[in-house]
């Protein structure tokens, strides 16, 4: 069973960039019109995945048909997407729940901005590919790095705080208990060394099952209020430990991706541009 919480920036060969202060993209700009014949560009990457920082190497092909009309530069811009996957699990629990809480959130933080711009290079024509040809590059940032705290050994506060809603413990505890029956209470109080097994069975009560003809178990009345009383002393993060594994069922997870293209603008301003690449920031 699982249930979903929300808290939820090269002339004469690649000219300087500032990933503070880039262009922004303008629907209305470069806009090939009906009639209009725009550069043909085709592009591809060596690998559509690289570390933060470090520059997407990147091999382009790009030509014009239009007479008297030729490529005056080209532009590499992209979009910056977020995803955050986050879980948080009690592994106390009997075999029979799986209580599991978590997100799984996709946002883009930045809009198109162009990040790098090409001086086109006449001399880079191939006759047999018929196409001008581009060998280069564009840069990633450090601070798209990617960030996980996932199945801790230790616990760390700070992490917790910063990485999920300080509603968080409470809202998991809350939400944990309304699943909880004779079984999953049982498990928990046990395994966390508040009851032993004898005294669980002092506070049991059981009827026969009409259907399975078997007997169906449950805390007699008197005795839950102290078992609600002990529940509620539970502090959250002993709640998620795994004994058997020595690591907290948490994870946080962000990650980045780019939806990356090229455009080639001629020199009446119009501009042809690839298809859109997605690359992974590590």
């Amino acid at each position: 069973m699982k249930t979903i919480f929300k808290s939820a920036t090269i002339f004469a060969g690649i000219l300087m960039f500032s990933l503070a202060s880039c262009e922004r993209y303008d629907m209305i700009d470069n806009v090939v019109r009906v009639g209009q014949m725009a550069p043909t560009i085709y592009w591809e990457l060596p690998s559509n995945s690289v570390a933060a920082g470090e520059n997407v190497e990147f091999h382009a092909q790009y030509y014009t048909r239009e007479e008297g009309v030729t490529v005056n530069n080209l532009e590499l811009w992209y979009q910056i997407n977020e995803n955050i996957v986050t879980s948080v699990s009690c592994p106390l629990v009997s075999s029979t729940l799986k209580f599991t809480m978590g997100t799984n959130a996709n946002e883009v933080t930045r809009d198109d901005q162009a990040i790098a711009f090409y001086a086109h290079n006449p001399e880079s024509w191939d006759d047999t590919k018929r196409a001008y040809q581009l060998d280069t590059v564009f840069p990633t940032s450090n601070t798209l790095a990617s960030i996980g705290w996932t199945a801790p050994e230790a616990w760390d506060q700070d992490k917790f705080d910063a990485y999920f809603p300080a509603t968080l413990p409470q809202v998991f505890k809350d939400s944990l208990y309304k699943k909880c029956g004779y079984n999953e209470f049982r498990s928990i109080l046990i395994k966390l060394n508040l009851m032993t097994n004898e005294r669980f069975n002092g506070i049991k009560d059981s009827a026969e099952n009409p259907n399975t003809g078997g007997w169906d178990y449950f805390i007699n009345k008197d005795s839950m209020p102290i078992v609600e009383e002990m529940y509620a002393g539970i502090n959250f993060k002993d709640l998620i430990y795994d004994t058997n594994n020595g690591v907290y069922s948490i994870e946080y997870t962000k990650s980045y991706k780019l939806k990356a293209y090229l455009k080639a603008i001629d020199t009446k301003g119009i501009a042809g541009i690839t298809e859109k690449k997605d690359i992974e920031i590590r």
